[in-house]
């Protein structure tokens, strides 16, 4: 699959796709940040928020498909990666505010 970006003909015509695009993501943005301001719920302690493993799977399967869609895998990944590590530290803070702010609380199981 190829890129499917239209051919601009001008700054103007460029800068309003890419603010049309961004009206397009800002919403899947806040529906997966819900579901990050969600995941405390089900992890015990605040160290539990960061998960490696998970993070290269995220990383390396948007860096695949990016190329499927004629983009740069590398600048996917890293589009990727600075996401996530947003919602980290959004994460972070929703777990302390549930937990009142004790970074090592554990919650009853």
């Amino acid at each position: 699959m190829s890129n499917v970006a239209k051919n601009c003909n001008t700054i103007a015509e460029v800068r309003a796709e890419i603010d049309r695009m961004d009206d397009l993501i800002l919403p899947l943005m806040a529906e997966r940040a819900g579901y990050v301001a969600q995941a405390p719920k089900f992890k015990k302690i605040i160290d539990d928020v960061v998960v490696p493993v998970r993070i290269d799977e995220i990383a390396h399967r948007m860096r695949a498909e990016a190329e499927q869609y004629g983009m740069s895998g590398q600048l996917a990944e890293n589009i990727w990666r600075a996401l996530i590590a947003e919602h980290i530290k959004f994460e972070q803070g929703e777990f302390r505010k549930m937990y009142k702010g004790d970074k090592n609380n554990e919650k009853d199981a």
